[in-house]
């Protein structure tokens, strides 16, 4: 697969009707850009292409933001007012949390007053587990750009097909990152994604996502209530996760660490997100999955409370 001529000639055009979310097929053809599923790479070649001086990174949120923006050369400001550059993952990883409608507009008005760029991950967009789904930001102001891809609310990491939506010119200039970034996507992959975005096909792959986390969530919410005082979490809006505060005084690194040598169970610590005393856990594996590494966790934490170490 060719970059050149995935800029020049708009290959995968399907693909890109099949993201016509907005209802404008014909605008989209050149404003969308497909490739792998970035972790890394693909928030640096963003942040190179716009190029800001002052980057704002919302958090909590996905770390490697504030880490490509400072890559590239641009300061970290405290406030989006000081930034030509703003960052926002909407639902939010890991909170699960939605903006609400004031909030909305609010950075919108921000953003419009300084001429910032806006870019929203909405990797989380469709997984919702009440209400409806997250309107994207998109067609809301002029620079903006959105991320979204198969790995979070669709379940389908393995097909490693991400895109970003943005104005043409940007897009072009992203799409000139492509040959040195994308190296697994096939074609098979771009057909079976263009199979999962067609309109029948994502209510049904989303409505799968849905009924888990509305079984899942239950157990964890139970599990965390059954702990009385230790933790406390916000129920997440949305995405296969669950933000915890915990009430011990232990390092989130250490006792997610502890968790995976000592339990093999994996948890994300808080202080990756800047939120120590905090953990991240993943509710999208079947029940029985779930609960088992929660019991996992229990081991340890009596462990913990009995003063017991390895």
């Amino acid at each position: 697969m060719d970059g050149h001529h995935l800029t020049k000639q708009y290959r995968f055009k399907d693909f890109r009707q099949a993201l016509d979310f907005t209802n404008r097929v014909g605008e989209l053809a050149e404003e969308v850009g497909i490739g792998d599923d970035l972790t890394f790479e693909g928030p640096v070649a963003i942040a190179e292409s716009i190029a800001p001086k002052r980057a704002f990174v919302s958090r909590p949120t996905y770390p490697l933001y504030a880490i490509a923006g400072v890559v590239e050369g641009a300061v970290l400001a405290s406030t989006p007012e000081e930034a030509d550059l703003v960052w926002v993952c909407n639902p939010n990883n890991p909170t699960g949390a939605i903006m609400a409608s004031p909030q909305r507009k609010a950075l919108l008005d921000v953003v419009e007053d300084a001429g910032s760029w806006l870019l929203a991950d909405e990797v989380y967009q469709g997984a919702e587990r009440e209400g409806p789904e997250t309107k994207s930001l998109w067609g809301s102001y002029e620079r903006t750009l959105i991320t979204n891809g198969l790995s979070k609310a669709y379940g389908l990491p393995g097909l490693r097909i991400g895109w970003a939506v943005a104005p043409p010119k940007l897009i072009e200039e992203l799409m000139s990152y492509h040959d040195y970034l994308t190296l697994t996507p096939t074609m098979l992959s771009d057909r079976l994604a263009r199979f999962v975005l067609e309109k029948r096909k994502r209510q049904e792959v989303l409505g799968r996502t849905r009924s888990i986390l509305r079984k899942n969530y239950p157990a964890i919410r139970d599990w965390i209530e059954d702990h009385g005082s230790l933790f406390a979490h916000v129920p997440p809006a949305a995405g296969a996760i669950c933000y915890i505060r915990y009430a011990m005084k232990m390092n989130s690194t250490e006792l997610v660490e502890r968790l995976r040598k000592e339990k093999s169970t994996l948890l994300v610590p808080g202080d990756m997100f800047g939120m120590d005393g905090y953990v991240r856990i993943g509710i999208g594996p079947p029940t029985d999955y779930l609960l088992a590494g929660l019991d996992r966790f229990d081991v340890l934490l009596r462990e913990l409370k009995a003063g017991r170490a390895r």
